[in-house]
């Protein structure tokens, strides 16, 4: 039996928002299961647009911004704001998948920004 440290809800909450405990919270959810039978927690707008800013500010990397999508793409336990399900799920693959669809760049971003301030 697993003794887990933060709850799920908790781990997911501060991947989704790349936390300042990201890393470790990456590590710690791999301990529960794959499947979950509910989303613990819901990709806002505003998360998206927080990591976008971040971004733009050199904080982060095209390289963290894809695994950061990777990592998020199909999970069981991440849900997405229901009023934007489909468009912030569609940038989450866009972005989890550069080599299929655009490089992470400003302009890109930039993009999506807009779009997402335009919804």
């Amino acid at each position: 039996m697993f003794t887990f440290m933060t709850d799920r809800s908790e781990l997911i909450k501060g991947i989704a928002q790349i936390g300042a405990n990201y890393s470790d919270y990456k590590k710690e959810i791999q301990e529960y299961p794959w499947d979950c039978d509910s989303e613990l927690y819901f990709l806002t707008k505003q998360d998206l647009l927080s990591v976008f800013s971040r971004f733009e500010s050199g904080e982060l990397d095209s390289d963290a911004i894809e695994n950061w999508a990777n990592f998020l793409e199909c999970r069981d336990d991440l849900g997405y704001e229901s009023d934007y399900e489909d468009e912030l799920r569609d940038m989450i693959f866009l972005l989890a998948n550069p080599v299929i669809n655009y490089s992470i760049d400003v302009k890109l971003i930039n993009e999506l920004a807009e779009k997402i301030r335009a919804l």
